[in-house]
């Protein structure tokens, strides 16, 4: 329960990101505004680190849009906050995040233009990428001779099993 929990709370922030983005970046006063397009296109820089069409829709550099896709992931990663946690770790996370987004499957309607915004339906393909994690590490630490160990080891080998399981799902 509480990993499904985590689950539609990361859904959640990745939903109102992409809304945010949506709505602070309507400022392209130019043409007609293609809100379909757009959210596709922050949806493959977030999802798959897709640069060139979010690049295109908002004038902002390469470098800008790669340092976007950086800071969403090291934010999915840290949301984690796991206490003990090394940087070799956090870089396997991080790479497994990546992993993990860029399967992401999502399919973007056409927009509807509303008094002053868009609505975008987005059809998203659920991901159950949590589910059964904290039992697997449980039941791992079981199998293991812990006797000795140091509460740092210990909180290693669990952040392991949960990247095992997590990459597993």
């Amino acid at each position: 329960r509480e990993e499904n929990m985590k689950t539609k709370n990361n859904l959640k922030k990745v939903t109102l990101g992409l809304i945010l983005i949506l709505t602070v970046t309507m400022f392209t006063g130019c043409g007609q505004f293609d809100a379909s397009r757009y959210t596709k296109a922050c949806l493959d820089l977030v999802c798959t680190g897709a640069t060139k069409d979010y690049v295109a829709m908002t004038k902002i550099s390469e470098k800008d849009a790669k340092k976007t896709y950086d800071q969403f992931i090291d934010t999915e990663v840290s949301s984690m906050k796991i206490s003990g946690i090394t940087d070799e770790q956090i870089e396997k996370f991080r790479s497994l995040y990546k992993d993990m987004y860029k399967k992401a499957k999502y399919t973007v309607g056409k927009a509807t233009k509303n008094d002053k915004s868009y609505t975008v339906p987005v059809t998203v393909k659920q991901c159950i990428v949590f589910d059964g994690v904290i039992d697997y590490a449980k039941e791992e630490l079981q199998k293991q001779d812990i006797k000795g160990k140091s509460s740092t080891e210990l909180t290693g080998m669990i952040i392991d099993y949960m990247y095992d399981a997590m990459k597993n799902n």
